[in-house]
């Protein structure tokens, strides 16, 4: 039995040539795994960042909330009287501008019933107008019409037509 050999060369070849592209292949395949890699990690710090702004706006929101659900409820706070003797001064003004707040408000309030007021009085009277207008239009037609059949009834009896309905 002898050993066929011819086909070594060729396969050693293939194999010297796929030994040196798998390097070269590797070098460029970890050079693109460490770009991706950088480019998660940027990504990874924008989300981190995007997140901790996220949770920030939250607790904005959720103090404004909080604000406003206390400003809804007026009954709830304190009133000057309710307040002990020992309130310091910020708890002082704090109080003054609340109520500064309530004075501000109910003025408003005051301010928007009497401009409301003043809009159904307006209306009122130029609907008032718009119907005298309206009334005077419609007595004028009546009018011209009487005129017209006064008219009409003085051809007739001039051409020696029936009698006029006033002689009896």
């Amino acid at each position: 039995m002898s050993l066929d050999t011819t086909w070594m060369p060729h396969r050693s070849w293939k194999f010297e040539r796929l030994g040196h592209e798998p390097r070269a292949e590797d070098q460029r395949l970890h050079k693109q795994i460490a770009e991706r890699d950088h480019k998660i990690a940027e990504k990874d710090q924008q989300l981190a960042e995007k997140d901790r702004r996220l949770v920030e706006l939250e607790a904005r929101i959720e103090a404004l909330e909080r604000a406003d659900d206390d400003a809804e409820r007026p009954s709830q706070r304190l009133s000057p009287n309710d307040v002990p003797i020992t309130v310091d001064k910020d708890d002082h003004q704090s109080i003054e501008h609340a109520q500064g707040i309530s004075n501000l408000q109910e003025a408003l309030r005051r301010a928007n019933d009497t401009i409301r007021d003043r809009e159904i009085t307006i209306i009122t009277l130029q609907n008032q107008l718009l119907l005298q207008k309206k009334v005077d239009h419609e007595t004028q037609d009546v009018r011209d019409l009487r005129n017209r059949v006064a008219s009409m009834e003085s051809r007739l009896q001039g051409e020696g037509g029936p009698p006029s309905r006033n002689a009896t």
